[in-house]
C-alpha cells in the first residue's frame, strides 16, 4: 500500500509540475502580447513606459558619437520611432496606463543636448488621424505606408534644415507589391486567442527602382546620406528608406540591421568605415531608434559590440 501511494503521489507530482510549468509558460505568452479590439495585438514591452533614470545615459552616448563623426563634417538626425501605443492606443483592451509625455521628454532632453530630432511621433499620429494605416495591426512593425510617410517627411527635413543640397533628381519608377505577411505578434497569444486574430495581414510595400535619364542602368547610391537603424529601416518591408528616396531623388546607403537593437547597425557602420567599405564622412547619417528600446538593458548591450567599444575606449 505505502508503495502504490508513493506512485500515485509521484504521479499528482509531476502532473503539478507540468500543469505550473504550462501556467507559467502561459503567463509568458500573457507577458509578451496585449490583446486589442478590431483585430490589433501589441507588445507589452511597450505598455510598460520608459524609465527616465537612463535617460541621461542614453543621451550622452548619442552626444558622443554626434560630435566623434561631427568632426569628418557629418551631421546626425535622430529620429526615435514612437512605440504603437502611442498612436493607436485606443483599440488595446487593457487600457494601460502609461505616461503621454514619455515621446516628448526624450525629444526634450534630444533637443537640450544640442542634438537634431525628427518629431517621427507627430509625423505618424497626424497620419493615422487623416486616415492612413502607419502600423501593422499585429507586428510590432510600422506598415509599409507608415515607413514611407515617415521617411518623405525624414527627407522634407534634410532639405528645408540645409543638411542636404540636391542639384540633380534621378528618374525613378515604384511598382507595389500585395503580401501576406506573417505577424511577428501572433505566435505569442492563446491558441484560443490565435483562432479570433488572424495570423497573415495583407499589405501592400513599394519597391523603388532607380535609373539613369538617358539609360537603364541604375542610379549610384547618393553617398551623403546613411541611413542606420534596427529592422524598422529594414528592406524590403520596411519603406523609411522609400520615402526618404522619393523625395530626395536618389538612394541612399540603408544599413539598417535586424536584431542589433540601438547600438548594431552603428557598430556596423563604425567597422565598414574603417575598412573603406562605406563613406566616411558622409554629410547626414539618419539615425533610427525605437522609443521601446531606450531602457537599461538596451543602453546597455553597447557592451556588445566592438567596434562601438574601440571608438569609447579611444575618447
Amino acid at each position: 500500500m505505502k508503495i502504490l501511494t508513493l506512485k500515485v503521489n509521484t504521479s499528482i507530482l509531476v502532473l503539478t509540475l507540468l500543469l505550473s510549468f504550462f501556467a507559467r509558460a502561459q503567463d509568458g505568452i500573457r507577458g509578451v502580447v496585449n490583446l486589442g479590439s478590431n483585430g490589433w495585438l501589441f507588445q507589452s514591452e511597450e505598455l510598460t513606459g520608459f524609465d527616465k533614470n537612463y535617460l541621461p545615459d542614453f543621451v550622452s552616448k548619442l552626444k558622443f558619437f554626434d560630435d566623434y563623426l561631427g568632426k569628418s563634417g557629418t551631421k546626425i538626425v535622430y529620429v526615435i520611432i514612437p512605440t504603437k501605443y502611442e498612436i493607436y492606443g485606443k483599440f488595446e483592451l487593457n487600457k494601460s496606463k502609461i505616461s503621454d509625455e514619455s515621446y516628448e521628454i526624450i525629444g526634450k532632453s534630444l533637443k537640450e543636448a544640442g542634438l537634431k530630432f525628427l518629431d517621427a511621433k507627430y509625423v505618424l499620429k497626424k497620419a493615422a488621424e487623416g486616415g492612413s494605416l502607419v502600423w501593422m495591426r499585429r507586428d510590432t512593425h510600422m506598415s509599409p505606408q507608415g515607413g514611407q510617410i515617415l521617411g518623405k517627411n525624414i527627407a522634407h527635413y534634410l532639405t528645408t534644415n540645409q543638411l542636404v543640397n540636391i542639384t540633380h533628381k534621378n528618374n525613378y519608377t515604384i511598382d507595389f507589391q500585395n503580401v501576406d505577411f506573417p505577424s511577428d505578434l501572433w505566435r505569442f497569444i492563446y491558441p484560443k486567442d490565435q483562432l479570433v486574430y488572424p495570423k497573415f495581414e495583407s499589405i501592400v510595400f513599394p519597391n523603388i527602382k532607380f535609373s539613369n535619364k538617358n539609360s537603364e542602368l541604375l542610379a549610384k547610391f547618393n553617398p551623403d546620406i546613411v541611413l542606420i537603424g534596427t529592422s524598422y529601416s529594414v528592406r524590403p518591408f520596411n519603406s523609411i528608406a522609400v520615402g526618404i528616396e522619393q523625395v530626395l531623388g536618389s538612394e541612399i546607403l540603408n544599413l539598417g540591421r535586424d536584431g542589433g537593437g540601438i547600438w548594431g547597425s552603428m557598430d556596423y557602420y563604425l567597422g565598414e568605415r574603417k575598412k573603406n567599405l562605406v563613406p566616411a564622412s558622409p554629410k547626414v547619417i539618419i539615425w533610427e531608434i525605437p522609443e521601446r528600446f531606450i531602457n537599461k538593458q538596451s543602453i546597455q548591450t553597447y557592451h556588445d559590440f566592438p567596434n562601438i567599444n574601440k571608438v569609447l575606449d579611444n575618447r
